[in-house]
């Protein structure tokens, strides 16, 4: 399996790994590079084959789902969507930071699921080298093994911060997953 991505081959989803959820719907680059609304847990199903199931109490919860997922956004609608998305067993890389996350922790022990906090400073050892977390996400998508474009829906220049600012409000109006700032000009 490759860095940042599901075990399942169906590329037009692939940036379902970001989970950019503000509901319970996220946007995707799809294969004509269209953005696209999903419904996260009816693709799962879709994807993996997954039952969905009605609990006594609360939303869905799927058996079966993703190996892996990695929640970039952080909100509790974002990290409650990935843990009913998620198989038993599996796991997901919590690398968004919100404020006052509410969970309902029914499927992470009843699926014995693995919630890895991640903090992008600091350093780890990679290739038998103490290294800045920023220098191994730069050898990462370096080695083709991280995708950045899949992730990035809306790209401003710095003279346009202020429309950027705004998009990020605003993201299920804009239908933003990730916005950037582009330092070099056309």
């Amino acid at each position: 399996m490759k860095a940042l991505q599901f075990s399942v081959s169906v590329p037009q989803f692939i940036t379902l790994k970001a989970l950019g959820v503000l509901s319970r719907k996220a946007y995707y680059k799809g294969p004509l590079a269209a953005v696209k609304l999903v419904d996260i847990p009816g693709a799962a199903v879709e994807i993996t084959g997954a039952v969905s199931h009605k609990p006594m109490m609360g939303a869905n919860l799927l058996m079966g789902g993703f190996d892996r997922i990695y929640d970039t956004v952080g909100s509790p609608k974002t990290l409650n969507t990935a843990m009913r998305c998620l198989k038993a067993g599996g796991t997901i890389s919590q690398v968004g930071i919100w404020h006052d996350v509410k969970l309902d922790l029914t499927p992470l022990w009843l699926k014995q699921q693995t919630l890895k906090g991640v903090y992008g400073c600091g350093y780890a050892t990679y290739k038998d080298a103490w290294t800045h977390m920023f220098d191994i996400a730069i050898d990462l998508v370096q080695e083709g093994k991280v995708a950045l474009d899949d992730m990035i829906t809306h790209k401003f220049e710095l003279d346009h911060f202020e429309d950027m600012i705004e998009v990020n409000l605003s993201k299920e109006k804009h239908r933003a997953i990730k916005t950037i700032v582009s330092f070099v000009t056309n």
